[in-house]
């Protein structure tokens, strides 16, 4: 054999030692694939949960997994709901801690389920205060600076503090001086919102002295101080989950109601669930209320309509201030809530008017130092709300809460 004829030969042979070799390493078609159970679930009351087969992704719903591949569940309870055991049938070992477990697939199919236990939810409680006429003035020491560190006492915080008008006093005649009061009032109140014992924020009514042109002369002065600047008008709303403050700022120094603020109201109490608690705070009282030693036969223009109005919701409460330096006599509406079905006197000599929501006198911080103000021990009114639940309360200059006094049927 040449040299030539042999180095063929052997290249021949080595190709087919490699053919052969690469044949003999080629893996047969598996005719037989694994074979993979069901895993089903079963999603329970207060919380879901996932399973995920080793090197998959998590899924919620019914899957499958060979036998030998692990298996992880993760539990996720609902708010009120805490995590307790997952169940697997038939019975498997598992292992893991918190919310987590895991467990081997075994060669059968597996239902997983897991249960979730109710917990005593926490009681939360919120708070709002409201109060009216402060009457800030020169040469009158105010109880508010000493009254809020007892308020404080009571509750840990509130969400608003609500002011129902007359921040300031018609004492001061010309509009710098008044508004100058009234911007010093609010800085002492602001210092309750920085330290957070009001969460939210005062909210400043206008009053019949705001309006007055020997007060605060708000007509032609709204945009000239920095406190005009801080009144609500009629209209703004404060909208919370489980409540709604409305204010019906005074819109003049007449004691009155605009018709078409009534109407607006109306219009949007429409839309408001009744579920939710509307608190309407005005200046204005519905009541008449005839002080015989000043001569004033004090009712509020509009009264009528605006009952009308609030007669047909009931979820509505309304608040009023204005009425609290009275001698003689003492108006008979303070410190005290009417319940639905009561009657007002509205106009004098005119007959009761029948109210089907609660109406509550705001409270008056303005005290003693102010004509027979302190004659009136609510110095606010505090409204509680715990699980869908009103309470109210009123809270004296003392710091002392009382139960108002209930009138009506």
């Amino acid at each position: 054999m040449t040299k030539k004829t042999f180095a063929i030969v052997n290249l021949l042979l080595l190709t087919g030692i490699i053919i052969l070799g690469s044949c003999h390493l080629r893996k047969e078609p598996d005719i037989n694939p694994p074979v993979k159970y069901a895993i089903t679930l079963t999603q329970p009351q207060g919380g879901t949960f996932t399973v995920t087969a080793a090197g998959g992704t998590s899924v919620s719903t019914s899957t499958e997994a060979e036998a030998g591949i692990t298996i992880s569940l993760r539990a996720s309870p609902l708010y009120g709901y805490a995590f307790t055991r997952f169940t697997v049938t038939p019975s498997q070992t598992l292992r893991g801690t918190g919310n987590t477990r895991t467990f081997t697939m075994p060669a059968q199919a597996v239902t997983v389920t897991a249960v979730f236990t109710e917990q005593d939810k926490p009681v939360i409680a919120r708070h709002i205060l409201f109060s009216s006429d402060a009457h800030n003035r020169s040469g009158r020491p105010m109880i508010f600076n000493s009254w809020m560190p007892l308020m404080q006492e009571i509750v840990p915080n509130v969400d608003y503090f609500i002011w129902g008008g007359d921040n300031g006093d018609g004492a001061e005649t010309v509009p710098p001086t008044y508004w100058w009061y009234v911007e010093e009032f609010i800085n002492w109140a602001e210092v309750y919102v920085e330290n957070g014992f009001i969460k939210n924020r005062n909210v400043f009514l206008l009053g019949n002295h705001e309006w007055q042109s020997n007060g605060g002369n708000y007509g032609s002065n709204a945009n000239n101080y920095w406190a005009a600047q801080q009144m609500v008008t009629a209209h703004e709303k404060f909208i919370e989950d489980d409540y709604i403050i409305y204010c019906l700022s005074a819109t003049s120094s007449a004691q009155s109601y605009a018709v078409d603020d009534i109407d607006t109201l109306d219009a949007y109490l429409e839309t408001v669930s009744s579920d939710i608690p509307v608190f309407v705070i005005g200046h204005y009282p519905l009541h008449y209320w005839y002080h015989i030693t000043w001569g004033q036969r004090r009712a509020t223009a509009n009264a009528a309509a605006l009952i009308n109005v609030l007669n047909k919701y009931s979820n509505v409460y309304f608040l009023w201030g204005h009425n609290h330096s009275m001698f003689d006599p003492k108006d008979p509406h303070f410190d005290g809530i009417h319940r639905p079905g009561s009657s007002l006197v509205i106009v004098e000599n005119g007959p009761e008017v029948t109210i089907q929501f609660p109406y509550l006198f705001a409270g008056v911080m303005s005290d003693a130092e102010y004509y027979g103000s302190g004659l009136y021990r609510g110095k606010a009114l505090l409204v509680t709300l715990i699980d869908g639940e009103l309470e109210l309360k009123y809270i004296d200059k003392e710091g002392i809460a009382f139960d108002p006094e209930e009138r009506g049927p």
